[in-house]
């Protein structure tokens, strides 16, 4: 089991509100495994099912989609659904370049650090985030986005898969 942190830490005081109203604190707690003492448990056996069903909703969104829906702007987003359906893609594409970082820099114990340097740099983070979106989700068609987003899949349920059971304790 892969120990998170606290659910606070984890989702934000005001996103924690938010959701706490909306789904109520014991069902949101018993959805991201938190227990009462601890911070949410993953069991690393069903990561590779949740990538698998995130590959597949993202391919039903895609292939629902007509041309004028991926020009109609995401409801609570600057993004049209073209551009929202790329960012999906992006944050994996992410995950994929920080695997290898992230692995070294937990052995070395500089996790926490890491962890530190990436909120100091959150601002520009989100504007390449925005931007990157908006450029990605026009120029790349939705064939080539859903090919991305197996590619990138693939290689990230490769990467897992090599991984030796302890690497996740």
């Amino acid at each position: 089991m892969l120990h998170l942190p606290s659910f606070e830490a984890v989702l934000g005081p005001k996103v924690d509100r938010w959701l706490v109203r909306t789904v109520g604190r014991a069902r949101l707690a018993g959805r991201l495994g938190l227990g009462a003492t601890e911070g949410p448990m993953v069991n690393c056996d069903d990561v590779p099912a949740e990538l698998r069903e995130a590959q597949t909703d993202f391919h039903q969104l895609l292939n629902r989609a007509n041309p004028q829906d991926l020009r109609r702007r995401a409801d609570g987003t600057r993004w049209t659904n073209r551009q929202l359906l790329f960012h999906m893609v992006f944050g994996y594409i992410i995950v994929r370049t920080l695997m290898p970082l992230v692995h070294i820099l937990g052995r070395l114990g500089w996790s926490r650090r890491f962890a530190t340097a990436l909120n100091a740099v959150h601002r520009p983070f989100h504007v390449i985030n925005y931007l990157g979106s908006c450029a990605g989700g026009e120029l790349l068609s939705p064939p080539r986005m859903a090919a991305l987003m197996d590619n990138t899949m693939n290689a990230i349920q490769r990467r897992l898969a090599a991984e030796p059971p302890t690497a996740w304790d």
